[in-house]
């Protein structure tokens, strides 16, 4: 168990390091910023249109006070899930961050993996 623990934690870190490379390439490179700009503008049209937008809100403020249940209970096991949700609530805030969406998505995936990491232990 704790061999699976490890490996969902790179995965985890691989993917938060993946959004911080893109980040970097956006600032340094036309055509990551290209591509950012059309896939903001894709993901703003379809996914995180100005209605969903509040309903996430709503969503992740549940799931931040579920966690927060869980590290209750739990006691400090779940922080680590805490902080994901805190910062998903401040990124669907902010609207300056050139890989907004793509880091949102990496997120969820990181609280899903997060919550799968305490199921198993």
């Amino acid at each position: 168990m704790k061999v699976l623990r490890n490996i969902l934690f790179l995965i985890q870190m691989f993917l938060i390091a993946l959004v911080g490379v893109l980040q970097f390439f956006s600032k340094k490179r036309m055509g990551v910023a290209r591509y950012l700009i059309f896939k903001n503008s894709l993901f703003e049209n379809t996914v995180f249109k100005a209605e969903f937008i509040k309903f996430y809100l709503i969503l992740s403020m549940f799931f931040l006070l579920l966690s927060l249940i869980v590290f209750y209970k739990l006691k400090k096991k779940a922080i680590f899930l805490i902080i994901l949700n805190l910062a998903l609530i401040l990124l669907l805030l902010c609207k300056t961050f050139n890989t907004r969406y793509f880091f949102i998505i990496i997120l969820l995936l990181d609280i899903f993996i997060e919550v799968i990491k305490l199921i198993i232990k």
